[in-house]
């Protein structure tokens, strides 16, 4: 609807020096709605292994990921159109739907290559980095992210090294970047980055063993005979790839409800996997 100029846009931005309205839904800002697709689109291919919903639930779920990833195309998200993308082949490979995986795989090889004067202008900034043409931590990195990730790391690491184990406290740099100049901003573009340079690597490594916990448990679930738990550990695994992947050019715990649905499933998953092993133990 905001495509057809139905609703107005939210949010704006800009491609080849033209603004262009970027879809986001009811948020502010796509990442909003890029964060609820993230689990949204899973958990209807999850719903879809059910063979009792009738053709006309299935249709409705089909019809939603449609729109969905319709939606998606333009948020103009470039992180977002592959991670996404990826879940959804992911899914495909864990549920060993290796058939349907091929053609998907397929499917957007081709698209690529009879589109590819679009995709080539929405990420030639990648292959500019990728030839060597860009420098780390000049404005043109990643739309600017390079000279945000060298602020705040520079930032942690110039200081006493107290810091780097406890972090600086908050999610403000500035000071000088190499060809870039004097910056300062409050938005290091990685959540990753953020979390140490604000909780130090003693927060960061903390959150990343939360993480890998949950990819644990949720590996230990797929190898369990039943139909729910190798669903649930799928689940988990697609939603926690696609956050750490998104992790690494925007900031879900910026955005709560990125992390929060992200731990509500992992507390399902930290539960079941309880009740595993208390089962197999008293058995």
């Amino acid at each position: 609807m905001q495509k057809a100029q139905i609703l107005p846009f939210e949010y704006w931005d800009w491609i080849e020096g033209q603004a262009i309205g970027r879809v986001s839904g009811t948020y502010q800002h796509p990442l909003g709605l890029i964060y609820f697709l993230v689990y949204a689109i899973p958990l209807a291919l999850y719903l879809l292994t059910k063979p009792s919903r009738s053709l006309r639930y299935r249709l409705l779920l089909w019809l939603f990921i449609g729109l969905s990833l319709v939606a998606l195309v333009f948020t103009y998200h470039r992180t977002a159109l592959v991670t996404i993308g990826l879940g959804i082949w992911f899914w495909m490979v864990l549920t060993r739907q290796y058939g349907r995986a091929m053609l998907l795989a397929i499917l957007g090889g081709v698209l690529a290559f009879w589109l590819r004067d679009r995709v080539q202008l929405l990420y030639t900034n990648i292959v500019d980095i990728i030839q060597g043409k860009v420098v780390f931590s000049s404005g043109e990195f990643l739309r600017g992210r390079g000279m945000n990730w060298y602020l705040f790391l520079h930032s942690l690491f110039s200081s006493h090294p107290l810091f780097w184990l406890f972090g600086r406290g908050g999610s403000v740099a500035e000071g000088f970047v190499p060809h870039f100049g004097y910056w300062s901003s409050n938005e290091p573009h990685n959540d990753f980055i953020r979390i140490l340079h604000a909780y130090g690597l003693i927060g960061l490594g903390l959150y990343l063993a939360i993480l890998f916990s949950f990819l644990w448990k949720s590996l230990r679930l797929r190898r369990m005979r039943d139909r729910f738990l190798p669903h649930l550990g799928n689940l988990m695994i697609v939603v926690l790839t696609s956050i750490v992947l998104l992790s690494v050019t925007t900031e879900p715990m910026r955005y709560p409800t990125g992390v929060w649905y992200l731990f509500a499933l992992g507390s399902v998953v930290s539960v079941q996997y309880r009740r595993l092993r208390q089962y197999s133990s008293g058995k």
